[in-house]
């Protein structure tokens, strides 16, 4: 009818081989991706994103986006501004703008965080680096407790939880503090560094 607003809805179903390569963009809406193997490239900016798993190398960009993903080998992630959840990734190389990270479990991890909360529930045991550079927010990571690592974790403005450590050189300022020490066998290495927000190391 004559001045009544109307609202189309589009759906695109596609139906691909697990092991192809895939390009995708996205500008509106909603994105869902089975299980793929193939290399995965996507761009989306305001919707939701779920992956089952990409098992090849990916390199992923949001915006303004809530995305939640199953399992991931290796690859990078970009996010301006959104929520990230991750069930399980091997190698990540992160970079958030804004926006809070919840990793369930993790093998190695690179990342820049400038403004939001990162939370890993399990570090492998068999990691080899955990890198972390966050502008304002919250780091807490939980290790596998057969793990053995270096511990150099910094903060401007903020507080250091940590397990207990040897070879402890313990530093405070009037409004942060510094903490290096090894934990077991030393093998792997833990670098996190703060400026606003409060670091936790927890052996799990």
């Amino acid at each position: 009818d004559w001045g009544k607003t109307k609202t189309f809805k589009f759906v695109i179903i596609a139906k691909l081989p697990a092991l192809v390569n895939l390009s995708l963009e996205n500008s509106l809406g909603k994105i869902e991706i089975g299980d793929m193997t193939g290399n995965v490239e996507i761009e989306s900016n305001l919707g939701s994103v779920a992956i089952n798993s990409l098992s090849g190398s990916y390199d992923l960009g949001f915006n303004l986006d809530d995305v939640r993903i199953g399992k991931l080998k290796n690859g990078e992630i970009t996010m301006n501004l959104g929520s990230l959840d991750i069930e399980e990734a091997g190698n990540l190389n992160l970079s958030m703008a804004k926006g809070d990270c919840s990793i369930a479990k993790i093998m190695n991890l690179d990342a820049e965080i400038n403004m939001g909360d990162l939370t890993i529930d399990e570090v492998d045991a068999n990691f080899e680096k955990i890198d972390i550079e966050s502008n304002m927010g919250n780091v807490e990571i939980r290790i596998n407790k057969n793990a053995g690592f270096t511990f150099d974790g910094s903060t401007t403005m903020g507080k250091i939880d940590y397990p207990e450590l040897d070879k402890l050189v313990k530093h405070k300022s009037k409004m942060g503090m510094s903490i290096e020490g090894t934990y077991g066998n030393g093998r792997s290495s833990v670098d996190v560094e703060g400026n606003m927000g409060n670091i936790s190391i927890k052996i799990k």
